[in-house]
């Protein structure tokens, strides 16, 4: 049931006081109200554990920024900007708990080329422990963790740009535009939160923007 409460403010304006009659007033005319419409709540799509097209920068993804670049959200889209060799930038959904999950991302290369990966991330439970799936510009692929701190790559291969990445128990693939890239398998079995990824491997500047995130059960 949805409840409309009107508030009127009444302002009293100073003028001086003043001895006169008070007028009669006119006795009060009711006002009908149209009917509230109803509000029809689109359902989520069965096995769709998120959606979002980043339009709401209070929805959820986290941002930041510092001389080293940062993460922010621009023109409906989650913008990525790296200025320095050797930095990952995350930026995390915070919604999520899951071990099994298929991820599907836009993904443009706004500035820069070269050695910049970009990608998504299932089953992470910190900057130290992750499962990472990412193509770079050159038109190469990987698929790698990071367990305890230390970085392995489990498959390399080509690539293309619209992204579609599954976890599924021992199994990893990654997919863009359709065509399989590369498929990997990992010990790293731990439920964890879906990320989205830039790391940059060499000096240089990237932007870069993911837009129209889904993440569904595999």
């Amino acid at each position: 049931v949805l409840v409309v409460v009107i508030l009127v403010a009444v302002f009293v304006l100073g003028r001086g006081l003043f001895a006169a009659a008070t007028p009669t007033l006119p006795p009060p005319t009711a006002t009908t109200l149209a009917p509230t419409p109803t509000i029809i709540l689109t359902p989520t799509p069965t096995g769709q554990l998120l959606f979002d097209d980043f339009s709401d920068p209070f929805a959820g993804f986290g941002i930041k920024a510092d001389e080293d670049g940062g993460v922010a959200y621009e023109a409906e889209t989650l913008l990525f900007t790296s200025q320095r060799n050797g930095v990952f930038w995350f930026s995390l959904s915070e919604r999520l708990n899951e071990a099994d999950v298929s991820l599907q991302v836009d993904v443009t290369l706004v500035e820069g080329q070269g050695s910049v990966e970009m990608g998504v991330i299932c089953r992470w439970q910190d900057v130290d422990n992750f499962v990472a799936l990412t193509v770079n510009p050159t038109g190469g692929a990987m698929i790698w963790q990071r367990v305890n701190g230390e970085i392995t790559t489990l498959a390399e291969g080509d690539a293309a740009i619209q992204l579609q990445a599954t976890c599924q128990g021992q199994a990893l693939s990654l997919t863009a535009d359709g065509v399989d890239l590369l498929a990997a398998t990992t010990e790293s079995l731990t439920p964890g939160d879906a990320a989205l990824l830039t790391r940059q491997r060499a000096e240089g500047e990237w932007s870069i923007t993911f837009d129209n995130l889904y993440v569904r059960q595999p």
